[in-house]
């Protein structure tokens, strides 16, 4: 659970993994612990790992990288 900030919503896919809460706001911290504490951590942990395959690993930095240097190649 992380408050929800622009590069906390960058981290957990706009909150879809783990859970995001506004800072100052209880009943949004409790949303997300009764969010969190819901799901069963085996699946919580299969989808933080394929985020952080998707977005986060070298491969995907590479990636993301490589993509950055062709468009601005083409310019």
């Amino acid at each position: 659970m992380l408050s929800d900030i622009a590069s906390f919503r960058a981290l957990t896919d706009d909150g879809l993994v783990g859970a995001l809460w506004r800072v100052g706001d209880s009943a949004s911290l409790q949303a997300a612990l009764d969010r969190v504490l819901s799901q069963p951590l085996d699946v919580q942990s299969r989808a933080a790992r394929a985020l952080f395959e998707r977005r986060f690993s070298w491969v995907a930095i590479g990636r993301r990288a490589v993509e950055i240097y062709r468009r601005i190649s083409r310019a």
